[in-house]
Formats: structure tokens, sequence, C-alpha cells
């Protein structure tokens, strides 16, 4: 085998480790994406929109980078316009924050208890922890919705 295609083998390998190593749970051990994960962990401040209307019938996942580890805090800005939509931040395994149902009640045909408008802003408290990888978890239950967010780098 040329040394070029080892070579090429060996990077793969060690990018998948890399992952593995870096993000617990977003790779499976062969490498590949965990199917519980919708996107590729992306930077904080960068804006997270849905994919084609928003709606998906089982909540959808948004890894995000904040930077460093816990325990530190950051802003979590988001929209879920008039379609109730709730947006809960995971660290860990473990839910550490939800902004509740959020949107108007002329647009509430679920009649879901709402925590409020539908834009906002939350501070969510990092415990202390290993990873500096949160998750954001968006569960929407209307196929017209339109929702995004923002998960500010921590100060």
């Amino acid at each position: 085998m040329p040394s070029r295609t080892i070579h090429a083998l060996a990077a793969t390998a060690l990018s998948a480790a890399a992952l593995t190593v870096a993000a617990p749970g977003l790779a499976q051990a062969d490498g590949t994406q965990d199917p519980a994960y919708s996107g590729p962990v992306t930077p904080c401040d960068v804006e997270n929109t849905p994919r084609s209307g928003g709606y998906a019938a089982e909540p959808q996942t948004f890894p995000k980078s904040i930077g460093r580890t816990g325990p530190t805090s950051f802003v979590l800005n988001f929209d879920a316009e008039d379609e109730p939509d709730r947006f809960d931040v995971i660290y860990q395994n473990q839910q550490i924050a939800t902004t509740g149902w959020r949107g108007s009640e002329s647009a509430n045909t679920f009649h879901r208890p709402l925590a409020g408008p539908g834009s906002g802003s939350i501070r969510v408290a990092v415990p202390r922890g290993s990873s500096s990888v949160v998750t954001v978890r968006v569960t929407t239950d209307s196929r017209s919705t339109v929702w995004q967010f923002t998960a500010q780098c921590p100060n």
C-alpha cells in the first residue's frame, strides 16, 4: 500500500477518534455521527435556523461549542415567532435550562402552557463539567413553525 494511502487512513482514523474524544456522544465508535444529533457542532455566536420550515416530528438537537468547560454561563437568544416551540439546553446528558413553550396564544393550537412570548433570552448557568459543548434541543408542534436561536459565547 503506498505511504500516502497509509497516511490518509491514519489521518481519517485519528480524526474520528479526535471527534469522539473532543465531543463525547457525537460520534459512534466507527466514526459515524450518532443519529441522536441533528447536526455538527457549531460555534457559539452563530445563529441556528430550521431546515425547511422548522417542524420535526421528534425534537431536533443542535450541539453548540461554548468555548470552555463549566462552570460558566452564556445567554441563549431565541425566537419561536408565533407557533409555540420549546428550547432546552442539555449539558453532559442533563437538562440545565429550558425556555418552556414560547409563542403566541392565537397560534397555540395544541394549547401548550405558554411561558411567555415567542422571542426572548435566558441566561444559562453551566455547571462544573469536562465538556465545552452544550446541546440545544428544539421541540415543535406545528408544521408551519419557524424558529431560530443563538447561543452567545460566554464573556
